[in-house]
């Protein structure tokens, strides 16, 4: 995955990869619409105890790492909403042979890659301490000998005592006992004195930024403060997010070029085609055949080419062009798109039917394009019997799956992700038109609404295409 990526966006992202290999925390990268899991790091199998072969391929259902399935089903809200989770606290199960739980701090994104939509998640292993737990009882007892900055300090928000870590790590702050300790410091241990409950704060110290637990003491006038550096995980945290910004302004302005580009060629085109048919219709007949052989050529290669610009645009708008997602009947959707495909139903004498479908939150514009697309791809496709297609629907528990049968010509299955990519083609231009871009737009339709699509087919037994939406707020 990391090589994809690199291959994908460029010398850009050299530093994005790279901190895959060396970041401490545990990194996923999984794919939103059926939660597989496509690449792990390092630091997911030292802290969860899986190895990477043994993670990637599966699910986040199938390893169980998530303690609550209502957190899950709450992260995935809100990426589906926004995009991204920043720094929420949930529990997470380990590999049953490591055994155990733990409070990761989670981070997620959302990435755009090669049509498909990934997430990228980064979980922080942050143990809870309470005041009673022994750890931090041996702490309070041999504070001198921690590693990491312990503090005192009393109801008027001076030090009592800090051990020797504090004073050389957190210098900037001028520790000295019987003074006040900085202000942003007190207004926290107030207000652990008034809840008498413990919390954790992160707070900067010259450039160092520190995770601090303060735990108020039990029918004492002070509370101790227990501190870990976590300097090089923030460093860590907004490097991510700095390359994925990168990577998100990347996508956009990719599809921003293909959208103009494809839009500026429209009119100089335009007038090429007009100019050499209106040499077509004057001088047809009356140069030598090699003249109108080269006319025709030049005739048939411009309406080619405004085909392939027209197809471009469509499918660079599918990300950019959209309307907001609102609950829409898919009946309702499947009927518009056989209506304006009546022209090709009239003539192929094709016969189309529908179980009762439901109600989705989607596009609806989008909607139509991609049963439209799917329906027409059917019909072109077809035998010498006329064609016959069937739209299906299975409930399943989180998503809806559609499934669009034919009786047509069918292909080999070894091409059955091949033709899901823009501009591919398995017929020959003579046989059956088009440029090979159709069923790219309904995988960036589908994935845009956190769906799948995939195929399935035999040579001379017609195709079934199958894609999945979700059923948050359908029926």
């Amino acid at each position: 995955m990391p090589e994809k990526l690199s291959h994908q966006l460029g010398l850009k992202v050299e530093e994005f990869i790279q901190t895959f290999y060396s970041c401490p925390y545990a990194i996923m990268i999984t794919r939103l619409s059926d939660g597989s899991i496509l690449y792990v790091n390092r630091g997911f199998e030292e802290i969860f105890g899986y190895s990477s072969s043994e993670a990637v391929g599966k699910t986040i259902l199938d390893l169980r790492l998530w303690v609550n399935d209502a957190d899950r089903q709450q992260v995935i809200a809100w990426l589906s909403a926004t995009g991204e989770v920043q720094s929420k606290k949930f529990q997470f199960r380990k590999y049953s042979g490591v055994g155990g739980e733990l409070t990761g701090l989670f981070f997620a994104k959302i990435l755009d890659i090669e049509n498909d939509r990934l997430v990228l998640s980064s979980i922080s292993d942050i143990p809870e301490r309470k005041p009673d737990d022994p750890a931090i009882l041996s702490l309070a007892s041999f504070p001198t000998e921690n590693p990491e900055p312990i503090l005192r300090i009393g109801q008027d928000g001076c030090l009592l005592f800090a051990n020797q870590a504090a004073f050389l790590q957190l210098i900037d702050w001028k520790l000295e006992p019987g003074k006040p300790v900085p202000q942003n410091l007190v207004c926290s241990t107030r207000a652990a004195f008034e809840t008498q409950t413990s919390k954790t704060i992160e707070i900067a110290c010259g450039k160092s930024i520190f995770s601090i637990i303060i735990v108020p003491a039990p029918r004492e006038e002070y509370v101790n403060l227990y501190g870990h550096n976590i300097t090089k995980r923030k460093l860590t945290e907004d490097e991510l997010l700095h390359n994925m910004e990168e990577l998100k302004n990347s996508n956009a302005e990719l599809e921003q070029f293909a959208y103009v580009a494809s839009h500026d060629l429209k009119e100089p085109l335009r007038m090429v085609t007009s100019y050499v048919q209106l040499l077509e219709r004057r001088y047809k007949g009356k140069l030598d055949l090699d003249a109108d052989e080269c006319i025709g050529f030049i005739v048939e290669g411009a309406k080619r080419m405004q085909k392939l610009i027209n197809d471009l645009l469509s499918f660079s708008q599918v990300g950019t062009r959209t309307q907001p997602f609102t609950l829409t009947s898919c009946d309702t959707a499947l009927a518009q798109a056989v209506d304006n495909l009546q022209v090709a139903i009239r003539d192929n004498k094709a016969k189309i039917t529908h179980d009762p479908l439901p109600e989705v939150l989607a596009d609806e514009v989008q909607l139509v394009q991609l049963f439209q697309n799917l329906v027409g791809n059917a019909i072109k496709f077809h035998g010498d019997e006329a064609p016959q297609v069937c739209i299906s629907v299975d409930e399943h528990e989180q998503e809806w799956v559609f499934s669009v049968r034919d009786n047509g010509i069918g292909f080999d299955p070894q091409y059955a992700q091949q033709i899901f990519t823009i501009f591919q083609r398995l017929h020959d231009r003579s046989h059956f038109d088009g440029n090979g871009i159709g069923l790219a737009i309904c995988k960036k339709i589908v994935q845009r609404h956190d769906g799948r699509i995939w195929v399935e087919s035999q040579p001379g037994k017609g195709a079934t295409f199958f894609f999945t939406l979700p059923k948050r707020g359908g029926k």
